[in-house]
């Protein structure tokens, strides 16, 4: 089988781009996908934590705190790139 050296992302934009309008909205399409899926990983991260805390009667609390400061992160980025105002350069 061969192998193709295509990134998520270029894979997502070619896509999206037969889907959409114009340039900036495959785009735009790419980066909420992209937003989306690593939304669901971070959730897919959690829910294994509660299901090991489940099982084995305890946190694991090195691992909680980790995903738990994707998460901030995560939530500070798309803060920063699409709810914030722009500031404007002088």
């Amino acid at each position: 089988m061969k192998k193709y050296a295509v990134t998520l992302r270029g894979h997502y934009e070619k896509t999206i781009s037969v889907y959409a309008d114009t340039p900036e909205e495959a785009k735009k399409k790419t980066e909420i996908v992209l937003i989306m899926r690593e939304l669901s990983a971070i959730g897919n991260r959690i829910n294994q934590l509660a299901v090991k805390a489940n099982a084995l009667g305890f946190v694991d609390t090195p691992m909680l705190r980790e995903e738990t400061e994707k998460w901030r992160q995560f939530q500070i980025d798309v803060r920063k790139k699409y709810l914030l105002p722009k500031r404007q350069s002088d």
